[in-house]
């Protein structure tokens, strides 16, 4: 995945989650978010909860209101939420070749 395909795909989930249509990711909503993530994660984890990686690098972190509200009001605007695919995309990116591939995860990676 490239920078501009998570953008794009971030553009979706916002709008997944922006219940009240105002632009805004608030801290209800992201409750929402935040547990649709975390039942996603026990999905894909065979019910385990455990993410795609640990510390800096998962890439769930990337998702966390603290991460985009860049502005600090307390919500995330759709922009700060696009605006944040591409520093997403470099702190998952272990290769630093711009794609997140399945070769970005795993142990023994840096």
């Amino acid at each position: 995945m490239t920078a501009e395909e998570a953008r794009e795909r971030r553009s979706d989930v916002f709008a997944s989650f922006d219940a009240n249509d105002d632009g805004y990711l608030d801290a209800e909503e992201y409750v929402f978010f935040d547990e649709a993530r975390a039942n996603d994660q026990k999905n894909h984890e065979g019910g385990k909860g455990q993410g795609h990686g640990k510390g800096k690098r998962n890439p769930a972190n990337g998702m966390k209101l603290e991460v985009n509200v860049t502005d600090k009001d307390g919500k995330v605007s759709q922009d700060e939420f696009l605006d944040n695919a591409a520093s997403w995309i470099e702190m998952i990116d272990r290769d630093g070749d711009g794609v997140v591939t399945t070769a970005d995860f795993g142990r023994g990676k840096k």
